[in-house]
């Protein structure tokens, strides 16, 4: 089952110890991720392997979405439909944030990233006191968090 708005970073072979490329968020052309595993690259026996992310929020404006990455497209989305999202992000305007949140994944070549639950947020304002935006601030395209699990937030 393929998720219509994920995006897919893949590397063959080795996993560099270094990042990866910046991807662009699928539905959210302002947020840009990328990956990497531990230079030991060893494989947890219960969860699999060490993956941790970095965003690039690339807005005028501050904002705030939750995020997946899993190994495949069926992951994420069975994923989604218990759990939503990991956890809130809240990005200042430009800006990049550490690189220290992380998952564990069982793929070791490739992972697959979702970011939804999507708002642009004036200066004060509060995360809650507004709707999700739709993809790109679309009214018509949701993103794969409101399609798979709909929160009250979502766009109709």
């Amino acid at each position: 089952m393929e998720l219509p708005n994920t995006t897919v970073i893949s590397y063959l072979l080795h996993v560099p110890k270094y990042w990866g490329p910046w991807q662009t968020a699928t539905c959210h052309s302002k947020i840009q991720f990328r990956v990497r595993q531990p230079p030991d690259h060893s494989p947890n026996e219960k969860f699999g392997y060490f993956w941790y992310i970095q965003f690039k929020n690339n807005s005028s404006k501050r904002v705030a979405f939750d995020f997946t990455m899993k190994g495949s497209p069926q992951e994420n989305v069975e994923y989604i439909k218990i759990n939503n999202g990991y956890s809130r992000h809240t990005m200042e305007p430009n800006s990049t944030d550490d690189g220290l949140m992380w998952s564990f994944v069982k793929n070791p070549n490739e992972v697959f990233v979702v970011v939804g639950y999507f708002r642009s947020l004036e200066p004060g304002q509060a995360d809650v006191s507004s709707s999700f935006e739709g993809c790109d601030n679309t009214k018509t395209l949701i993103d794969d968090l409101c399609f798979y699990k709909p929160k009250f937030s979502c766009p109709k």
